[in-house]
């Protein structure tokens, strides 16, 4: 007879009825789980000390020169996976946190939260301020995210905008180190340039008075500039104007000279007509003397507005007197 291997058992599915059958059965230790777990999360949570957190958010690019090479195109730079990366690790290195943990002295703030007999070491104090920090990237961004866990929330904000403004300062401070770095680089080419042209000078003089080379002869085989034949007629035209004008104005001194005073007012409205000042005088003049006229009509001499305008025209004479006497001053 052959030998027939045993007959497996059939496969049992259970439905969902009978799931909920033993839930339905079971129902008191479920629910007893269910609030032991809860009353621990609560419990827990109740006991636990309560924790801020602080964000501050920092746009970080790679830095690049300003000014090109002599010999350099400025173009874009290559993307650097491991550039923000690097920054975490500088954020959370000793370079930012140790003046962080001075600035604020968190030695002190650290021992009296966590009830120290002592202020705290600053590598102490390190270890426990990084745990506190969690520096990440926002996504598809150079922005660099630090955020700052802590029982207080002003400290956690203070922490925060003091690590920022660390980390600022430090490139900032590397940046300057690069740039003065290259300009000292610079300078001293630049006092060797000047070395060199100075012994050059030195050694160029002492040739001329070795060899008696005079400067003219050195400049013998200069070319000499010429004027053109046009700037020369422009130059001719304006020394004739010039002497033109000059004896029109000694003419005219030498007849303003010969006048009264009172001519002169006539005169030197119309010989000299850029003086403003001098032609509004006497329209001043003529004015008050029709206002006067006008008064003295009705009025006597010794009535106060008679005499108020009186004074008036005086004063006026005597400015154009002074300012006659300044025009001829001035042709002179």
């Amino acid at each position: 007879m052959e030998n027939r291997p045993p007959a497996q058992p059939a496969e049992t599915k259970l439905h969902f009825l009978d799931y909920w059958r033993i839930i339905r059965i079971r129902k008191t230790v479920i629910l007893a789980v269910f609030m032991l777990v809860l009353l621990t999360t609560v419990a827990v949570t109740y006991i636990l000390p309560k924790s801020y957190s602080s964000t501050v958010r920092i746009s970080v690019e790679k830095d690049t020169p300003d000014v090109p090479g002599l010999f350099e195109r400025q173009t874009m730079t290559a993307y650097d996976p491991y550039f923000i990366q690097n920054q975490f690790e500088i954020i959370q290195s000793k370079s930012v946190l140790y003046p962080v943990i001075s600035n604020l002295s968190l030695n002190a703030e650290f021992a009296e939260r966590y009830h120290a007999d002592s202020p705290l070491k600053t590598t102490d104090s390190f270890e426990l301020l990084k745990k506190l920090i969690d520096v990440r990237q926002t996504r598809n961004t150079s922005l660099i995210e630090i955020r700052v866990f802590y029982e207080d929330p002003k400290w956690a904000a203070d922490i925060a905008n003091e690590i920022a403004k660390v980390y600022k300062q430090n490139r900032l401070d590397m940046r300057k180190g690069m740039t003065e770095s290259g300009i000292r680089v610079l300078q001293d080419e630049l006092d060797k340039q000047s070395l060199r042209v100075h012994l050059a000078e030195t050694n160029l003089s002492y040739l001329r008075t070795n060899l008696n080379i005079s400067d003219a002869m050195a400049d013998a085989d200069a070319p000499a500039q010429m004027l053109e034949p046009e700037t020369v007629r422009r130059l001719d035209a304006a020394q004739i104007e010039a002497r033109a004008q000059l004896a029109r104005y000694e003419t005219l001194l030498t007849k303003l000279r010969s006048m009264s005073q009172a001519d002169l007012r006539k005169s030197l409205p119309t010989a000299y007509p850029g003086e403003t000042e001098l032609t509004e005088l006497v329209t001043k003049r003529d004015t008050a003397e029709q206002e006067l006229a006008r008064l003295l009509k009705d009025k006597t001499a010794e009535n106060p507005d008679v005499q108020r305008i009186a004074g008036v025209l005086k004063e006026i004479n005597r400015q154009i007197n002074d300012k006659v006497s300044g025009v001829l001053e001035g042709l002179d």
